[in-house]
């Protein structure tokens, strides 16, 4: 008798549940959704090195090579070199400067650099022009004649040519004073001079020089310079500032 009772629990049992899942069905998915996800398959990130090699590109390749050789250019770049540059200054003329960087060319990396500065003006002392050649050699007798009287030692010449040609010079001086001394002494003798101020451009040379430092023949040879130039003055400079002089 319990038997049938049980077996009668375990049908009423499995009616229920049939009747549940009739009342509960499952949603079923959209037909745009079904297409969209179709149509945008995900792909799943791998790096070459955990693929086949079979299965990799020439193209992929190359294109993973290049990526290491740009960094290691980057990486390249970004080291120091450990050059030192120099800005030497004191030479008398171009040809100094050449004839250093000549002696010292197999030593250092050089440049030679000349170009026009304005410095301070001179001031020049003169006499107006004569009419003529003659006439000016006759007024420069007579001018040191009476210098000569009145025993002032003062410079005088003809001036040849240019604007001033037949002019009678009395000197070009750098100090303003010393011009303005010569036109007093003129004065007292009855002379009526010209004092002028003549702008003036230099010549600036200088030498630009790049080393690799740690070389200890390198100490050795600036001695032999300073004592070969030793009116040359040495500047450490950032290589990047005179780069383009190179």
């Amino acid at each position: 008798m319990r038997w049938l009772v049980f077996v009668l629990l375990l049908l009423n049992f499995a009616s229920f549940l049939w009747f549940w899942r009739d009342s509960n069905p499952q949603p079923e998915p959209e037909a745009g959704q079904m297409q969209r996800e179709s149509e945008f398959p995900v792909a799943s990130l791998q790096l070459l090195d955990e693929r086949d090699p079979s299965s990799v590109t020439d193209a992929e390749l190359l294109s993973s090579e290049q990526v290491r050789q740009d960094q290691s250019e980057q990486l390249a770049v970004a080291e120091p070199e450990g050059v030192e540059c120099f800005q030497i200054d004191g030479f008398t003329d171009a040809k100094q400067a050449e004839d250093f960087v000549a002696a010292y060319a197999e030593n250092f990396t050089l440049s030679v650099s000349s170009e026009e500065v304005a410095t301070d003006p001179a001031y020049r002392v003169y006499l107006a022009p004569a009419e003529n050649r003659s006439a000016a050699d006759t007024a420069l007798r007579d001018l040191r004649a009476r210098l000569q009287a009145e025993s002032l030692n003062i410079d005088s010449f003809i001036i040849s040519e240019g604007e001033l040609m037949n002019a009678i010079s009395l000197g070009l001086f750098s100090e303003h004073s010393n011009a303005l001394n010569v036109e007093r002494q003129m004065l007292t003798l009855g002379y009526q001079v010209v004092l002028a101020e003549q702008s003036r451009q230099l010549q600036r040379n200088r030498v630009f020089l790049a080393e690799r430092p740690g070389n200890p023949a390198l100490a050795g040879l600036w001695a032999q310079i300073s004592s070969s130039y030793p009116q040359l003055q040495r500047t450490e400079k950032l290589c990047e500032t005179i780069a383009h002089e190179f």
